[in-house]
Formats: C-alpha cells, sequence, structure tokens
C-alpha cells in the first residue's frame, strides 16, 4: 500500500471538511425553506376558512412549531417529557372543539363512540390503576416521599370519564376486569411485606353501570381520597409515634369497609349495582370483603 504524503493528506483532510460544511449548509438552507413553507402553507391554507380568533389561531401555530423545533434539539430528558407533551396544549387550542358542551351534544355513530371509549378504557385503566395496568402504581407510592403519596392517591387516582352509551355496551368487560383486578390484587396485597405497596395495592376499585354502582363508586372514590393518604400519614408517623398507631387502626377498619364507615355505604351500593347487572359476579367481587379482613389483620 502506498503511503501518502504529509501534503496530500492534508488535502484529502480539506476536501472532507469542504463536503461536511457544503453538506450542513444544505441541510441549513433546506430546513429554512421547509420553515417558511410551513408557515406559509397553514397561512394560505386557512387564509379563507378561518373567521374569528385569527390571532390566536396564527398564534398557536407558531408556538407549536417553536414547541416541535424544540423537541428535537434539547438533551435534557425532562425538556424532552415537557416540550412533547406541551405539543397537546396549543394542538387543543388549534382544533377549536375543547368545550365538554358541545363534544356531548355531538351526534357520534356508536362505532365512533366505541373506538373513543376503548381509548379513554386504555388510557384511564392506567390511571385508576386496574390490572394489568397496575404495575407503576405500587412502585410509585413505595418509591414516593410521605407528601406524593398523599397527593397521588387522594387526587390524582379520582381522574375518570366515561361516554354513557358505549359504557353500557362494554360493561360486561369492565366487570370481568374490575372483579379480575379486586381478586388478584387482594392475594397480591398477602405478599406484601412493605405496607405503603399494601395500601397501594388494596386501592383497587370495582365499576357497575348503574345508578347505585354509579353512586356508590363517587362515594367510594370520595372515602378513598380521605381514607388512603390517612394511612399513607399514619404508616410516616407510627414508627416514631406509637400513639398514631390507634388512628391506624381506625383507618384500616375504614379501608376495611366495616359498618358505620362511609366506605361500607359505597362498597353496598357497589355490590347492589353489581347485582343488579350480574349475581356471579357479585359472588365473586364479595370474596373481596374477606381477603381485605384477612390482609388487614
Amino acid at each position: 500500500m502506498v503511503k501518502k504524503s504529509l501534503k496530500d493528506q492534508d488535502s484529502d483532510n480539506l476536501i472532507y471538511k469542504q463536503i461536511a460544511l457544503i453538506t450542513s449548509i444544505i441541510n441549513f438552507i433546506v430546513a429554512l425553506i421547509l420553515w417558511i413553507k410551513f408557515d406559509g402553507n397553514f397561512i394560505f391554507s386557512s387564509w379563507s376558512s378561518i373567521k374569528k380568533n385569527i390571532i390566536f389561531y396564527i398564534i398557536s401555530f407558531l408556538i407549536l412549531e417553536s414547541i416541535l423545533i424544540a423537541v428535537f434539539i434539547v438533551l435534557d430528558l425532562i425538556f424532552f417529557y415537557i416540550t412533547f407533551e406541551s405539543c397537546l396544549i396549543p394542538m387543543f387550542l388549534i382544533i377549536g372543539t375543547l368545550d365538554f358542551n358541545i363534544i356531548s351534544s355531538t351526534d357520534f355513530t356508536f362505532q365512533t363512540q366505541q373506538i373513543i371509549w376503548l381509548g379513554f378504557l386504555l388510557a384511564l385503566a392506567t390511571k385508576t390503576p386496574m390490572i394489568p395496568f397496575h404495575l407503576w402504581l405500587p412502585e410509585a407510592h413505595t418509591e414516593a416521599p410521605l407528601g406524593g403519596s398523599i397527593i397521588l392517591a387522594g387526587i390524582l387516582l379520582k381522574l375518570a370519564k366515561f361516554l354513557p352509551d358505549s359504557s353500557s355496551f362494554f360493561t360486561p368487560l369492565i366487570l370481568n376486569l374490575a372483579t379480575y383486578s379486586i381478586i388478584l390484587s387482594s392475594f397480591t396485597t398477602f405478599r406484601q411485606i412493605d405496607l405503603k405497596r399494601m395500601i397501594a395495592y388494596s386501592s383497587i376499585g370495582i365499576f357497575s353501570n348503574t345508578i347505585q354502582g354509579i353512586e356508590g363508586a363517587i362515594i367510594l372514590s370520595i372515602m378513598h381520597g380521605i381514607v388512603s393518604p390517612a394511612l399513607f400519614i399514619c404508616v410516616g408517623l407510627t414508627s416514631k409515634m406509637p400513639i398514631y398507631s390507634l388512628f391506624l387502626f381506625i383507618f384500616i377498619l375504614g379501608n376495611m369497609a366495616v359498618p358505620l364507615t362511609g366506605n361500607f355505604v359505597g362498597e353496598f351500593l357497589s355490590f347492589l349495582g353489581i347485582f343488579n347487572k350480574n349475581p356471579l359476579f357479585t359472588v365473586l367481587a364479595g370474596t373481596s370483603m374477606i381477603l381485605v379482613a384477612g390482609y388487614s389483620i
């Protein structure tokens, strides 16, 4: 192999640098053209169709454009998450359909409702959570500080919405998932040695699309927002202040839904609602009353 002289190597390196520089300049010019065309295209395409709030429409597009650029240039994972999720805000403003009253009065076809409902189910089953989308919750409660567990259990897990017509259609699916979640989570709780994980696994509820079931679910949701944060507080304080063990026992009774507690009222209405739909699911879900007493003791 013939060895190149130092002068030839310098000449080759200069050519490589020139090629890289020219390629970078071309990429920059193309990016500028695409950016300009993007701005022009969305303005010209909406020149006559947008009649109201034009300034907010254009500002939303410009903000969205800036956020999209930031998504691809940030090097920090937290900023990537923030910019990635921030794209939704201007996009919602551009779409323009933000009023729940307008959405609820829209005549969706039943098939469209089913598709939308399944999308909501996937998101809310993870948020609630329901098995098999629950794995994040015990880890979150275990690793979170006391304040984080209180906010998570008391507020964030209460976010839920359903579309009425398709909810009736998918009620058997939800009853199967909820019953399976109750039984499996109860048995899983028996195996836990960390109190925070036990409280997390005991936070699984049930759903039935009846008046009694919905009322029971609302009461259970409210009481869970009180009892579960109280349990986390007592768990954090009992080791240092033994007097709080008495309060821990009281809130454990509330979590067991013993009579004279709000959980008992909510659980009774929930089971009544399920019984009106399918008595078999009532029997299966009713085993949770025995299981919850077992792991609570």
